[in-house]
């Protein structure tokens, strides 16, 4: 008998989302419209922390999505669950 594994429903994981104070910082300076955006995006990492287009940062740990022109960099600990937002900038100073 086939196993039935493509029809098991494995429980999804919820990540718990820490925000750096200079992460917070930057976002309460960003436009209304910028804002709303971004905190959608920050919000779906809690369901998927490595959502399509993430990439993983050479430089530093972590990873970084693109939102518009502006980027979330974010830390990942499977460990205990977390994603930890560390920065929300333009593109053209996320990197420096």
């Amino acid at each position: 008998m086939r196993s039935s594994w493509r029809n098991s429903r494995q429980k999804a994981v919820t990540y718990r989302l820490e925000i750096s104070p200079a992460a917070e910082k930057q976002m309460r300076r960003l436009p209304d419209n910028i804002f709303r955006s971004v905190d959608a995006h920050i919000k779906a990492l809690q369901e998927n922390p490595r959502p399509r287009g993430c990439r993983k940062l050479a430089s530093t740990e972590g990873w970084r999505i693109r939102i518009g022109l502006w980027r979330v960099i974010y830390s990942i600990d499977d460990n205990r669950g977390v994603v930890n937002i560390l920065a929300v900038k333009p593109r053209q100073s996320a990197y420096k």
